[in-house]
Order: structure tokens, then sequence, then C-alpha cells
């Protein structure tokens, strides 16, 4: 915006010599008549002889004034500074025409593009006069012009700023003009706020509608920029109104406040409204594409495709026509033509310019990672180049870590989350933060994991970041503070995780052995969460905590209820854990018979939960007295692939069924095995003992004496009076 012109006085007179009684010379007389009928070469002419035949002349300075006047009608622009120059240099301090001639010498200068002599000029006229002085808006105005070309916004702000102050009475015209250039120079800087302030106050100092209505406009634009949503679409709203080239800027501010709300039907109806208004509008086209872009992230691809179509003509500006593509792409995808999506981006991706390829290649990628096509959608990432602009090769980088973590390539995936890192204020980083956490995560790295998910604490991620730290630290083996972890998240009632940390909760705090506090969560899951997802982990923790008060039968019904949900949620697989305990607790309360019909449940798995449940029924065989079907389980059991984890509980009581039928020989063999396989067993001692038993009782005094007096030398038996005894025999 230009600046308006001040009408300097003209000196009809000389106005070093008005108060003084002398007359001007004769030759300085005719050069102002010259001057003033237009002869602006001859004036110059005659200045300059009356300069050069009395330099020293009282009228020195006014003549060379003057001289300079001539020179910028006759457009010699370097005369005419050196002439103002060569005036300030002879004028006296009191000299009159100072602030004219350095307003006239500080313009010269900028239009010769010296700002900082420009600017030194204007800021020496405001220093010499007074403040209400007619030209000190104008050189604050052209002070600020100065520095904005010199790319200091910060000193052009201040003097646009100081021109409004001063733009009163005969300056008022400085006022509008200087609110606007304070307005832009607060953009740059990126102070919004205050932009919008100077727009909205320029506005009310606009000559007319056109003025107006751009600054409402623009001053809704910084308010947009801020997320003031409210605010800028009252000013958009106000330049709507008016009759001026930014109605249809205002109309498409009043969509993009729509979508900063996220209220995509509000931005659908916005944009649609901008096309029934403005359908001649420069702007329509980037109206329409907003208008595809906001049905189809309101989940309406089939209606964005129809706005969409229009924008494949020719006559599309380029970059819109690409985007529109692109989306037309994500819309195929959408309605699930997703190959269709792939090959119509393919094919854009084909015949693009090469400024579109990094865009085509960053929408085919993403349409391959829709399909779960994450080695093709890898490719197509990495096509968008280093060349692309920061965003989105941001954005690139980001969906290739996104792929190669889907691909289990942990290590990589985490160092293309630190290619988005290291951009400055990336939209996304937050997101290559998390998943950068999430990497470490899967490659068991707890600890730096831990410390990554921390980084993301306070942002969008906050309450992912709190339950994977508590995850952490519970897999670090740190069950107290996972408790604490898992306790603060089971409070945010609205937390995703809160129900799954109650449960969590209960299950750390059993395992740092608070089992109060694990019966408290197990109990506050149930009240709280009675057809939860993570009931039957709870009612374990309860009924185990019961079992170690003593309290079976109280954990044998809660271990029935875990059983219970596990098979209604998970089928009988996932209840099989649940009903081997639920045995063990009949077996623990002496109903063997109850305990022997659910480890026959299981009998048939080939896990070790099959293994268990076999040794578990030749158990119950044995104290039931039926040494038949203790030997037929305890065979089987020896016999299943996964054995091993019992065979030591199967000797022991194997060795018992022979000592119960005297069978000598065979109880010495079993007895040599286990010593032999579990020589630091808890049930050495036990099973030495037995051994020296059976060498006793099937006549092999010499064998049993030695093997007594072992036991005796080593001790570990529970008895070891009944050690002595026998070996005194």
């Amino acid at each position: 915006m230009l600046a308006p012109r001040i009408a300097l006085p003209f000196l009809a007179l000389s106005a070093t010599l008005a108060a003084q009684s002398d007359r001007p010379p004769e030759q300085f007389q005719i050069a102002v008549g010259l001057l003033q009928r237009g002869l602006h070469d001859e004036a110059a002419a005659a200045f300059e002889q009356f300069l050069q035949q009395q330099p020293q002349h009282a009228l020195a300075a006014e003549a060379n004034y003057r001289l300079g006047l001539a020179r910028i009608e006759t457009k010699a622009v370097d005369q005419a500074i050196a002439a103002f120059r060569a005036a300030l240099k002879v004028a006296t301090p009191d000299w009159k025409l100072e602030p004219e001639a350095r307003y006239r010498l500080g313009n010269l200068l900028e239009q010769k593009q010296d700002h900082q002599g420009a600017v030194q000029q204007f800021e020496a006229l405001v220093q010499k006069v007074p403040a209400d002085h007619y030209l000190v808006a104008a050189a604050h105005y052209g002070a600020g012009e100065a520095w904005r070309e010199r790319k200091d916004d910060e000193r052009a702000a201040a003097a646009f700023a100081a021109a409004g102050e001063a733009a009163t009475g005969d300056s008022a015209r400085y006022r509008f003009p200087a609110l606007y250039q304070l307005g832009f120079a607060q953009v740059r800087r990126q102070q919004l706020a205050e932009a919008a302030a100077a727009f909205a106050q320029a506005a009310a100092a606009a000559g007319d509608d056109a003025q107006k209505g751009e600054c409402f406009y623009l001053s809704g634009d910084a308010l947009l920029r801020l997320g003031e949503h409210d605010a800028a679409a009252r000013a958009f709203g106000r330049a709507q109104k008016l009759s001026s080239e930014y109605a249809d800027d205002a109309a498409l501010g009043l969509g993009w406040v729509a979508v900063g709300r996220g209220d995509k039907p509000a931005a659908v109806a916005a944009f649609t409204t901008f096309l029934e208004k403005h359908a001649g509008s420069p702007l329509a086209s980037n109206a329409r594409l907003e208008l595809g872009r906001a049905l189809y992230q309101d989940g309406k691809a089939a209606e964005a495709q129809q706005a969409l179509q229009p924008l494949r003509a020719e006559s599309t500006p380029g970059p819109v026509r690409q985007q529109a593509e692109e989306l037309l792409g994500l819309c195929a995808l959408a309605t699930g033509a997703g190959e269709q999506a792939v090959a119509s981006l393919q094919q854009a991706l084909t015949a693009c310019k090469p400024e579109d390829k990094a865009r085509l290649s960053f929408a085919l990628a993403e349409a391959l990672a829709n399909l779960e096509r994450w080695q093709d959608a890898l490719a197509a990432y990495d096509a968008v180049g280093k060349d692309a602009p920061e965003a989105l090769r941001g954005d690139a980088a980001y969906g290739a870590c996104f792929a190669l973590h889907a691909l289990g390539k942990h290590k990589e995936s985490i160092a293309r989350a630190e290619q988005v890192l290291a951009l400055p204020n990336h939209r996304l980083a937050a997101d290559a933060q998390l998943a950068l956490a999430e990497n470490r995560f899967a490659l068991q790295q707890y600890e730096p994991a831990e410390a990554a998910y921390a980084k993301v604490a306070e942002g969008p991620h906050r309450r992912t970041a709190q339950w994977k730290q508590a995850w952490c630290r519970y897999l670090r083996g740190d069950k107290a503070a996972a408790g604490k972890g898992f306790a603060g998240i089971a409070a945010d009632q609205e937390s995703p995780f809160a129900e799954e940390a109650l449960s969590m909760l209960a299950l750390a705090a059993l395992e740092s052995g608070d089992a109060d506090g694990a019966l408290q969560a197990a109990d506050r899951y149930r009240a709280r969460h009675r057809e939860g997802a993570f009931l039957d982990r709870t009612e374990r923790v309860a009924a185990r905590v019961l079992k170690q008060k003593g309290d079976l039968a109280g954990a044998a019904k809660r271990l029935a209820t875990a059983a219970q949900v596990a098979q209604k949620t998970g089928g009988a697989a996932a209840a099989s854990g649940d009903v081997v305990e639920q045995a063990e607790l009949a077996y623990q309360q002496g109903d063997f018979q109850a305990a022997d019909a659910q480890f026959a449940q299981l009998c048939e798995r080939t896990d070790a939960l099959g293994a268990r449940a076999l040794a578990g029924r030749a158990w119950c065989a044995f104290e039931l007295g039926d040494a038949a079907a203790c030997g037929k389980a305890l065979t089987a059991a020896k016999a299943h692939p996964q054995a091993e984890g019992e065979l030591a509980g199967l000797l022991e009581l194997e060795s018992a069924l022979h000592h119960r039928q005297q069978d000598w020989p065979a109880a010495i063999a079993v007895a040599r095995t286990f010593l032999e396989r579990f020589g630091k067993h808890g049930k050495a001692a036990a099973m030495a003992y037995a051994l020296g038993v059976a060498q006793a009782r099937s006549g092999d005094a010499k064998a049993a004496r030695a093997t007594f007096s072992q036991l005796a030398e080593r001790g570990g038996h529970d008895r070891m009076d009944r050690v002595q005894y026998e070996l005194a025999w």
C-alpha cells in the first residue's frame, strides 16, 4: 500500500528573509519565479548560478533546498539528494525548512534503496520538531518503510505504531496505512494477536468499504492462525458484508474456521455456500478441493468423489488438481475399491510433473498402507525423496516408521522416527516420539522405552504413555512401582486403560508381596466391572491371595469364577489353567474325587497343563487307595511330551506307591533315579530316606546303613530322629 503524499508548503518568499526587511537578491528571485512557473530546468540552472556567485549568502540553504525541488521535478534524483544534503550542511540550527528538507531527502534515499540513510533523516526530523508537527506521522511512516525493507520488522513495527499514534489532525491520513503496515510487520514477527488487533484498528480508520473489507479479512486470518475460531468467524463475517475484493477470501475463511473447530458438517456447509455465492472466484477450485476433503474426512467418500470430479478439468490449477487426484484415490480406497485407488494413484504418478512426484508418492504410500501392503508402502514412502518439502518429508518418514514397525523391523523403524524428530516442530513429532518408544518396547528395551514414553507424557499421547510406562516398570521387575503407575491410571476414569489398569494393579500388588492390596484391587474390580474383560485375571489374583491366607474354600470359589469367565471369552482352552488350579485346591482340601474329575478334563492336552493334569490324577488315585489307577496315570504322565516339569513329583509319587506295595526293588530303583536326576531338589533328603528304608526292608542292611549314614552326615531331612532310628536298626 502506497504512503499518502504530504503536500509541503510552497515557499513564495524566502523563509529565511520573510521576517526581515532585507530583499532577496535579484538572481534568487528570478530562480524562484522560474520554479513557480514550472520551468524546472531553468530554475535549477538559476539556483546553481546563485550558489556559485554567493555560496555564503544567508539564502544558500534555501537555494539548495529549492534546487533540490527543481531536480525532483526533472527526475534528477542524485542531484536532488546532493542539493538537499548541501542545504542541511550550510543551514543554521534554527533553519525553518530543515524538517521539510530532511523529509524530502529521506524519501529520495529510500527511493535509491539507501534504507539506512533514509532512516537517519526521518529519525533526525522527529527529534528536531515537536510531537504535533505535521511531518511527524509521515516521518515515522517513512522510517517504518525503510526498516521493513531492511527486514527489521521489530523496528518497522515500532515506527508504524508511532506513525499511527501521531496521525491526528492534518496527518490523520497516515493512520490507516500505518496500522495496515503495522499488522503485516506483526504477522511477519508471528505476533498474530497483535496483528489481528492492528488490522481491526486499520479497518476502523479505513476510508472505504474496500479497505475495511480487506482489513477485517486480514484480522480474521490472523485470528484463525491463532486458533481463535469464534473471533475469526466474526471478523470474516464482517468482511463478507462489505463490497471488497476480499469477500470471497472471507467466505473461504469461514470454511477454514469450521475445519479448525473440527466441525466437518459445518465445513461442508461453508465450502458449499462459497461455491454457490462465488462460483467465478479464483478461489473456487480451492473451496471445491476443501469441500471434497471435508466430505472425505466426514466419512462421505462417495459424496467427496462427486464434489472432486470437476477438479480433473485441465483448467484447474495444477497443485489443486493434483491434490484432488490424491483425494479421489483415497476416496476410492474408502469406498472399498482399494486396489483401484492404488492403480489410480500409480497412474497419476506415472504421468505427473516432477514437482508433484513427492506428494503423489506419499498419497500412494498411504493407500498401500491402508491395504496393509507394508513393503510396497515402505517403497512408496521412500520415493518421496530428500528434496521434498520439509513437512511432507516428515510425513513420509513417519509413514515409513509405521510400515517398518508393522513389518517387525523395529530398529529401522526407530531410525525413521528419529528423522521426524530431527525436523523442527513437525506436526507428527509427538507421534514419532511415541513410535520410537513403542519400538523400544517391542525390542524389550524397557528402560529406554520408559524414558522415551516420558517425553510424550504431557502431550496428546499422555494416557498411552502413562500406560506403557507402568508396563515398562512391570516388565523390568519393579512390581511395586508398576503398581503405583497402574493405580494412577485406574483412578483416571477417562483413560481408555482404566479398567485393565485396575486388573494389573491387583496382579502387581500380588507379585510385589502386597497380598491385602492385591485382594482389595481384585474386589474393587469385581464390584466395578462385573462383566469386565479382565475379571478372570483379578479372580485368579483373589484366589491366590485367599489360598495364601488358608481360605481354600474362598479361593476355590474365586477360581471357579475365573474359569467360568475365561471359558466364556476364550473357550475351554482359555480356562484350562484355572481348572488345574481348581483341581489342586480341591486336592489340598482333601476332596480327591472332585480334584480327579477336574484333572480328567485336561488329560488330553499335549502342553504342560496336560502333563500337570495327568500327574494330578496319579496323586488323587494314590490318596484314594487305587493303586492300579495310580500306576496307569503315572505311566501316562511320565510318557507325556511335557513331562519334564512334573518328573520329580512323579518319581516321588512312584516311590511312595512302591513303598505302599512293599515292592522294595522297584522302590530302590525309583529312589536312585530321583537322586541321580534331582540331587539338589528340595525332596532329595526325603528320597534318600525312602531309599534307605527300601534297602533295609529288602534285607540289604549294609547298603541301608551307608545310605542313612550319608543322610545323617548331610542332614536336610525333616525328621532326623527317624534317620537315627533307622540307622540304629
